[in-house]
């Protein structure tokens, strides 16, 4: 096999896993939500201690200072993403374009949601949340960063323009804000008497090691 014909097989591979890897990323989390939806919704008045269960409620403000980096938004957990568009091989001859990820932060604290029969405890750093993106901007080829996406780039040393052009970026933020509807699976635990009399609950992680949260509408419901 010569030279040539090595470079193109190897070429070859590594675009089928680019595209694997992408295929991957998009389906990945379709197995969490059939997850989330799988588990019917209960009030949290009805559970049983360690039960899993899917609440529906409410997220509370109280003591929610976090503000999402880009949208500004008060927030009790974030997910802030930055991806630049890279090319695998010729487009001319079967070649691939995918955004890879640049930085990526997330944040979050422990919060609670009512759904108007108790309030339950999440904590934040335990969530895999199942939402789309409150923000995605596209940045370059004449499209500028605004003020709050800017200061952002430059605080974290992601440079807008290279040397020989401007750059490709995709800026992603999912934000969960208090009085947002969320549904929330997890493991109950009984704690405390919450507000006004009511009793108060933690959801803490499932097997997986992780509770799920979503605000769409199929999680709702």
């Amino acid at each position: 096999m010569s030279d040539t014909e090595l470079q193109n097989l190897f070429g070859a591979g590594f675009i089928v896993a680019i595209v694997v890897w992408l295929v991957w990323r998009r389906l990945r989390m379709k197995p969490l939500m059939r997850r989330l939806v799988s588990v019917p919704v209960t009030k949290l008045s009805g559970v049983g201690e360690g039960e899993v269960v899917r609440v529906v409620g409410v997220i509370q403000g109280h003591g929610i200072r976090l503000r999402a980096p880009l949208t500004g938004l008060r927030s009790a957990w974030y997910h802030t993403g930055v991806y630049e568009r890279e090319r695998v091989g010729s487009l001319m001859h079967g070649g691939w374009i995918y955004w890879n990820p640049v930085l990526r932060e997330q944040r979050g604290f422990d919060f609670t949601i009512d759904d108007s029969t108790a309030i339950a405890r999440i904590h934040g750093d335990s969530l895999r949340v199942l939402s789309p993106p409150d923000l995605d901007d596209r940045v370059g080829w004449l499209l500028e960063p605004n003020e709050r996406e800017r200061g952002y780039l430059q605080q974290n040393r992601v440079p807008v323009r290279r040397w020989f052009g401007q750059r490709e970026l995709r800026l992603a933020e999912t934000v969960l804000e208090p009085g947002d509807r969320v549904a929330v699976v997890g493991r109950v635990r009984s704690v405390s008497h919450g507000e006004e009399g009511r009793v108060g609950y933690e959801i803490t992680a499932l097997p997986e090691g992780f509770v799920l949260l979503s605000d769409e509408r199929r999680a709702l419901a």
